[in-house]
């Protein structure tokens, strides 16, 4: 089972760094500052790689246009980024942590504080 888990981008070819069992790619940014490592692997894999959290696969998006469109024009279909198991249910009603419906109603909350008039207001502050 472990080497379907870290074929995964394999599978789908896309580059990146060779996973360790179990470990994936967690610990090169633990031995190493994690800035170097990623910078690393952009120059080895370029603007988009797959690497491994211990068995789990992840994404590296380095280009701004793919970047654009993942966040901005489709944000629905990539709304629950990051994993947010095993955290407080009261602390993680935020914008950054929440998933599905009640990331949606955070965000109709948030939202009109942050136009461009608001905005302008709050710059001298």
């Amino acid at each position: 089972s472990w080497r379907n888990a870290l074929s995964y981008w394999k599978d789908r070819h896309i580059s990146g760094p060779k996973p360790i069992p179990f470990f994936g790619n967690f610990l090169s940014p633990v031995l190493k500052a994690r800035p170097s490592v990623e910078l690393e692997w952009y120059k080895t894999y370029g603007k988009l790689f797959g690497v491994f959290t211990f068995a789990k696969p992840k994404l590296t998006v380095a280009d701004p246009e793919l970047i654009k469109q993942i966040l901005v024009k489709d944000f629905s279909k990539f709304r629950n980024r990051g994993d947010t198991a095993g955290r407080h249910p009261v602390i993680s009603k935020n914008m950054f942590n929440s998933r599905d419906d009640d990331w949606r109603r955070v965000r109709a909350i948030a939202s009109p504080t942050f136009t461009s008039g608001k905005l302008r207001k709050m710059y001298a502050l």
